[in-house]
């Protein structure tokens, strides 16, 4: 037997397109009540560091993930570096706003929430701190560094920590540092 197949029935290709035409309404509504979720997100972090937007964390949150996840289903490449930058800086702004009243201390958590998801999002610490320091903090201070550094090596090891030390594109790399090392980064 065979799994699904479309070309076993005209209605299954009908009911498949209703199904990708519903998905991309969906997505289109939610793009146009929270038009910040549109794009890769990075752009939209770097304005709201600047003090050019004001976003509302848990809306852009909610409809970012809805949103992804709809376009992942209709089958849709997304990219892993933006969406998983401004998710993790609006989850660090929802942190800042309940828990920092300076608004320094709200952009330095905001910034090292973008740098830990670009950390977890590609398993990469040092490029999550540089990229922190290059795009978003735009500037090399002590506090910027270490925070930077500090964000990305806990999302990187967490996310090892979750969803295992095997690539999803293994091309075969070798000698990966062990858990038990990762307190010598800090």
């Amino acid at each position: 037997t065979t799994a699904f197949s479309l070309a076993d029935s005209p209605l299954r290709i009908v009911l498949l397109f209703a199904g990708l035409i519903a998905i991309g309404a969906i997505v289109g509504l939610l793009t146009q009540g929270e038009p910040l979720i549109s794009g890769s997100g990075i752009p939209q972090v770097e304005d709201q560091l600047q003090g050019r937007i004001k976003p509302k964390w848990i809306r852009v949150i909610l409809a970012k993930f809805v949103g992804g996840a709809l376009c992942i289903l209709g089958g849709l490449s997304l990219g892993r570096e933006g969406p998983s930058i401004q998710l993790s800086a609006m989850a660090a702004q929802g942190l800042a706003e309940k828990t920092t009243p300076s608004d320094i201390g709200k952009k330095y958590l905001i910034a090292s929430g973008a740098c830990a998801g670009l950390a977890a999002a590609f398993n990469a610490p040092l490029a999550g701190a540089v990229f922190g320091l290059e795009e978003v903090h735009k500037n090399f201070s002590k506090l910027a560094l270490l925070s930077a550094l500090l964000a990305s090596i806990i999302a990187d090891y967490l996310s090892k920590a979750v969803f295992g030390t095997v690539s999803s594109l293994n091309i075969g790399l070798v000698n990966l540092i062990p858990f038990q090392y990762y307190a010598l980064f800090v």
